[in-house]
């Protein structure tokens, strides 16, 4: 049997196995659904061994459970490590979703439903290309795989992991899948990520909430002292004004500017699927520039006083914020540095207290050479790929498909004429 005919055969049950693990709340950040985090690796690793993986296992870690699976019948061939992780993010607010998150639902060419396109969509499209590939041939390589549950919250866990099993995961490559397509049509192979530091700041002031009709103006108020602070931390051009915050960027060259022109959306593209007035950042570059290649620093959260329906008039005790950068911890230390000078003792509040956060990402950026030669590999096997497709036949296979939107995983059934397909794409 060929490959795409084994693959429109079996396309049905592909999306139902998908539907049936987005079904399985596997909630990472909330312990509640810890009992989901052991039903999700289970459908995983059934979906493995349906595929014909050879040796397939879930193990115990430090969090949740590792799903393990190796395929090594090509003696002398290069041993490919593929992950990915099965654990997806809260739902909140839920009466922003159009369809239930774990009721998967397909909608014109899309999956909806929480996890289909972060992670478990891409997860199931290489599980059901391997399995095509063993069902109807020999693949000209090994596969090893490893799955976590606590990716969305910083992989809690796996590092250990890593530590205790290398021997056992060596390989020549790996192919991380909880990357997406830099649009429909645009194949990509993803070089790099930004790295990310979370941490959550507070700034104390009175020993307890005040009055502000009695105590305002003669106490340094520390929802006022935080916004000072956030407020200093860039330009209104969008720069980043932290000292040494940009000093290990590397400077995208030509090339790499080519590349990511080549692949890149429209500004008009992006600014439609953020919704936002309009678009801003980091001055000398492109907006997808910005998003692929440069640091950037957010304030996910601030709070601080009273939140409640109705007024009170308060000076709050404490204020906060959670800072997330897309550098690593050595743009932190400078923020610490920065927030002692300009909010230190005597300036009407405590000196900031920083703590980590339970579950957030602590992790540095990675780039890799586009010319490395796996990463040639990779391009000349999706250009090789897309170019298979039969225009006529249109394209029913699990490889077609892709990632876009939060939670909406593409199941394009058509194909492009050959003449409009552009070769693979290099995401930065």
């Amino acid at each position: 049997m060929k490959l795409q005919e084994y693959l429109s055969q079996n396309r049905s049950r592909f999306l139902d196995e998908l539907k049936a693990w987005i079904a399985i709340p596997s909630i990472s950040a909330l312990p509640a659904h810890k009992p989901d985090m052991q039903r999700a690796a289970d459908h995983l690793a059934g979906m493995l061994k349906r595929a014909g993986i050879d040796r397939v296992e879930v193990r115990p870690s430090d969090f949740n459970p590792v799903v393990y699976g190796e395929h090594l019948r090509a003696p002398g061939q290069p041993t490919i490590l593929i992950y990915g992780h099965y654990d997806v993010m809260p739902v909140d607010p839920i009466a922003e979703w159009t369809s239930k998150p774990f009721e998967a639902e397909v909608r014109g060419d899309f999956l909806y439903g929480r996890g289909s396109a972060d992670d478990k969509g891409q997860i199931a499209i290489l599980t059901n290309a391997v399995e095509a590939l063993l069902k109807t041939g020999t693949p000209p390589c090994n596969f090893k795989f490893i799955f976590e549950g606590g990716e969305e919250v910083g992989s809690q866990g796996l590092d250990k992991y890593l530590e205790q099993h290398q021997q056992e995961l060596a390989c020549d490559a790996v192919l991380v899948s909880d990357t997406g397509m830099a649009g429909i049509g645009k194949p990509s192979v993803c070089v790099g990520l930004r790295g990310l530091c979370y941490v959550e700041v507070f700034l104390n002031g009175p020993a307890t909430d005040l009055h502000s009709g009695s105590f305002g103006g003669i106490v340094e108020n520390p929802a006022i002292a935080l916004a000072h602070l956030i407020a200093q931390l860039k330009d209104k051009s969008g720069k980043v004004l932290i000292p040494g915050f940009y000093d290990d960027v590397r400077a995208l060259t030509p090339a790499d500017r080519e590349a990511i022109k080549a692949a890149a959306k429209t500004d008009a593209d992006l600014l439609k699927s953020t919704g936002a007035p309009k678009l801003c950042g980091e001055p000398g570059y492109t907006p997808t520039e910005r998003i692929w290649a440069r640091p950037t620093l957010d304030v996910n959260g601030i709070y601080g006083g009273f939140t409640g329906e109705g007024a009170k008039t308060v000076i709050p005790a404490q204020a906060g914020g959670r800072p997330e950068s897309g550098q690593d911890r050595r743009a932190v230390r400078q923020l610490r540095a920065q927030d002692r000078t300009r909010h230190g003792q005597g300036a009407g509040v405590a000196a900031a207290r920083r703590v980590p956060v339970p579950g957030a990402h602590r992790r540095a950026g990675h780039r890799r050479r586009q010319a490395s030669p796996e990463g040639g590999v990779w391009q000349r096997a999706v250009a090789r790929a897309r170019g298979r497709l039969d225009p006529d036949r249109g394209d029913a296979g699990a490889g077609a498909q892709g990632r876009r939107g939060a939670d909406g995983l593409w199941l394009s059934r058509r194909a492009q004429p050959r003449a409009q397909r552009a070769p693979a794409a290099v995401a930065l």
